[in-house]
């Protein structure tokens, strides 16, 4: 049903970025087990490798997904951020396609060279095992933080690499110095899940 009011966005206002990146969205949760439940956000959080579809109708959808990611790329003009943004996108469609592993750590490695610090890639890579410069992520992590640049999902990246790296108590006081960027109510139990971990 989602996808018939998408294709009747798309007959009215096909070129429109907004429907064409909702179109992308639909597309990569339609490449999902239909236990991954639909979340819209700025991007894409990574799944476990064995809730992905490998059929051939949701590879299908996976690979439609890429080819709009790639026109949005174009679109994006001078929002530096929305660039940015894309390029998880793009990264996690890769991290699902079949036989792109390869490819996607490539590409993962290709937007950390220019931006260290992006928290959406590395969860993609953490997540999937990508090889990546970590000492170089997490130099870049701990400079946002100690100029309280950062934002949650940058605090959230560098806990989850000190936890992977055995450093409980940096990842608890990492958590504890910058509680105050989860405040909002959504994102309390994030800073509960992952303190809980850093106690462990």
């Amino acid at each position: 049903e989602a996808f018939s009011y998408i294709e009747l966005a798309q007959e009215s206002y096909g070129d429109w970025y907004a429907v064409q990146h909702s179109s992308m969205m639909m597309h990569l949760h339609a490449g999902y087990s239909s236990l991954v439940s639909f979340q819209p956000s700025v991007w894409p959080n990574p799944i476990i490798a064995e809730f992905v579809r490998e059929d051939a109708g949701g590879q299908a959808h996976l690979a439609t997904g890429l080819e709009i990611i790639d026109k949005l790329l174009k679109k994006a003009g001078d929002d530096q951020q929305e660039y940015n943004d894309l390029k998880v996108w793009r990264l996690a469609h890769l991290s699902n396609l079949k036989n792109h592993s390869l490819e996607a750590e490539t590409y993962a490695n290709e937007i950390l060279k220019e931006n260290p610090a992006n928290a959406g890639v590395i969860a993609w890579c953490l997540a999937r095992g990508y090889n990546f410069e970590v000492d170089e992520s997490i130099k870049a992590l701990v400079e946002l933080t100690q100029s309280e640049k950062a934002e949650f999902e940058e605090v959230l990246s560098l806990v989850a690499i000190y936890l992977i790296q055995d450093n409980k108590s940096g990842a608890r006081a990492l958590l504890e110095n910058n509680r105050k960027l989860f405040d909002q109510p959504e994102l309390k139990g994030a800073w509960e899940h992952w303190h809980f971990k850093s106690t462990l």
